[in-house]
């Protein structure tokens, strides 16, 4: 089992409170863009860092987030088991900066008014998440969260917002604090604002 892993805010089989990975070694998706595969994480039976060759990485990610979809259906926006059950998980759709074609993506929430928080954190990799790169693209979206599905539009924070929005995140996950400190890329908070009409 892996107990810290560069990729543990977008990965769903990171379980936080616990703070390990509960995927083997040999199926995390982690998988950069320069094609490489590979995990740097650390192994419980060692403090070593491990790097780990992934044999088909967007395979296993597809399965555990299409699973971690179908918990999403079946339980009214609920997730009811593996690392986020019981956390707060919306299903944002954005439309592929490059391909046009709808992406779906699992991500934690917060809330700052009747507005959604995501966080493109990546696990403080050096690039952001592609569903960031999406909504600036194309910054109309589908949100679907406790039981509802409209059309938003995402908005990023900058500067004092975003720095308040992601001081509250950090104090309720302070593995965000530990994010920012990988990365030289300020890591972006995005707003999902709800569009009551037009576009």
């Amino acid at each position: 089992m892996i107990d810290e892993c560069l990729m543990t805010e977008d990965c769903p089989g990171y379980d936080r409170d616990r703070r390990m990975c509960l995927l083997r070694p040999g199926d995390c998706e982690f998988l950069p863009a320069d094609g490489e595969a590979v995990l740097i994480a650390h192994s419980t039976e060692s403090a070593t860092p491990v790097h780990v060759e992934v044999a088909n990485p967007r395979a296993t990610f597809a399965a555990v987030t299409e699973a971690l979809i179908v918990d999403f259906h079946a339980n009214g926006g609920q997730i009811t088991s593996g690392p986020f059950a019981g956390r707060p998980v919306l299903l944002l759709t954005t439309t592929g900066a490059k391909s046009g074609q709808p992406r779906l993506a699992p991500l934690v929430y917060s809330r700052d008014g009747d507005a959604y928080v995501i966080v493109a954190s990546k696990g403080g990799a050096p690039a952001h998440p592609a569903w960031y790169q999406n909504l600036l693209a194309h910054p109309v979206v589908t949100v679907e969260v406790g039981g509802e599905t409209f059309e938003a539009r995402a908005r990023v924070t900058e500067r004092t917002e975003r720095d308040r929005l992601f001081a509250q995140r950090a104090a309720t996950n302070p593995n965000f604090a530990d994010y920012q400190q990988r990365t030289t890329r300020v890591i972006p908070v995005v707003l999902l604002e709800r569009l009551r009409s037009g576009r």
